[in-house]
């Protein structure tokens, strides 16, 4: 009989896929809690299995031989002895999920947790709002940095409603959440400006950065590695619809130079569609709290 595995080829699936499916389900669950159509005693059964699941979310290293990431030093991510997923994407999902359901659920032990996971995942954002972790991926820097930022606007519907701007929200190294999104604008522009963190090829050994390093912004562009990262062709749609609050708020300038009715119909994007990496629409959340 064959051995039984949870190895997929290429991930750990019981480290990697079942923790980034609870997350982003239990995203999905909180935003349409009211809508989904379950008798209150199967919504129990579903709310006690979701809590008690994500509490069982530990972010042990997948690697063998590696260490968790040290949140109290930075450039620890760069050393091959940390399991880096510890302090990144998978986490992230988790902790916006926890979020979501524990403002939902008005469960406080389980926003605590989010609360918690989401700063592991944040200490490695640096003073200038750069993210090292996502920066540091090789010739991927632009697709890790792009992906995630969704979840700052997401976030920030999130805490709206309580009466928090999320976007003034300081980060463990003193950045503000602002300047995180002012940064990925501009990478969005000059893919080389995490040129310094992208060389360390954090998990992308097979992707590195030479393969991209000596290209010009309008030669990178027509690369596989910019493919299906963002709508180039359509301008700054995208940035404006993946963050619609922000642009009007810190970039009004950029967010009046699209009509928001031209921004409802951009459907080019990837943005305000559910993906596996996130499960809910930041402009969605912005459009309903509207």
């Amino acid at each position: 009989m064959k051995k039984k595995t949870t190895k997929a080829i290429g991930y750990n699936v019981s480290g990697y896929d079942i923790p980034s499916t609870l997350g982003t389900f239990a995203q999905f669950y909180a935003v349409w809690y009211n809508e989904i159509n379950f008798t209150d005693q199967e919504k129990e059964l579903i709310n006690t299995y979701l809590i008690q699941k994500l509490f069982d979310q530990k972010f042990k290293v997948l690697n063998h031989g590696t260490r968790k990431c040290n949140i109290k030093k930075l450039k620890s991510i760069y050393s091959k002895t940390t399991g880096t997923n510890n302090c990144g994407n998978i986490r992230m999902k988790v902790a916006v999920g926890e979020i979501m359901l524990g403002f939902r659920l008005e469960n406080q032990k389980l926003l605590d947790k989010g609360h918690k996971d989401m700063y592991v995942v944040q200490a490695f954002i640096n003073k200038d709002g750069i993210n090292i972790n996502h920066a540091s991926r090789g010739a991927n820097t632009v697709n890790y940095s792009w992906e995630y930022t969704g979840y700052s606007s997401i976030l920030a519907e999130v805490y709206r409603p309580v009466g928090y701007d999320y976007f003034e929200h300081t980060l463990p190294r003193g950045a503000k959440v602002k300047d995180y999104l002012k940064f990925n604008y501009r990478l969005l522009k000059d893919f080389k400006l995490t040129a310094k963190w992208a060389k360390r090829n954090v998990g992308s050994q097979s992707n590195p950065y030479k393969n991209i390093s000596k290209l010009t912004q309008a030669e990178y562009l027509e690369t596989e590695y910019a493919e299906n990262v963002y709508s180039w062709e359509y301008g700054d749609k995208e940035f404006i619809k993946a963050h619609p609050r922000f642009t009007k708020k810190y970039m009004p300038e950029l967010y009046s130079s699209v009509s928001e009715e031209e921004i409802k119909n951009f459907f080019k994007s990837r943005e305000g569609q559910i993906s596996a990496n996130k499960s809910v629409s930041s402009y969605g959340l912005y459009y309903g709290n509207n």
